[in-house]
């Protein structure tokens, strides 16, 4: 009877899973994001480090959360480089300074860079499938 008792609980317990998939579960991963990013070094020797989609600044043993000279920055921190207070270099080449009243002014790509992506599969088959 116990082992009667315990196949029904592993079935049970695999029919909650497929039932989760079922109604819109994509992936079973844990609530806390362990990924992390050192993305650039203040001055006084502080380090920013984007968490998701957060950054934080440790400095003197203490973390804080990090929004930009004016409240708030120009791009989503999954696409921050490199970062230090008042400059950023995003993954896509485009560089941010930070210019006081004017707000975030875009520089764009270094002088003689052609930023590029290339395209997953995925977005090839998509293209051409039609």
């Amino acid at each position: 009877m116990n082992r009667a008792r315990s196949f029904f609980f592993v079935c049970l317990g695999i029919l909650c899973i497929v039932a989760a998939y079922h109604f819109g579960a994509t992936s079973a991963k844990a609530q806390a994001s362990s990924q992390y990013r050192v993305v650039g070094w203040h001055s006084d020797g502080g380090m920013y480090v984007a968490v998701g989609s957060s950054l934080y600044y440790l400095a003197q043993g203490s973390w804080a959360v990090e929004h930009g000279p004016s409240g708030s920055l120009p791009v989503p921190t999954d696409q921050i480089a490199w970062y230090n207070g008042s400059r950023i270099m995003t993954t896509a080449g485009e560089g941010w300074s930070y210019g006081g009243y004017s707000g975030w002014l875009n520089a764009g790509p270094p002088p003689g860079v052609t930023a590029a992506s290339g395209a997953s599969w995925g977005q090839v088959k998509a293209r051409y499938a039609k």
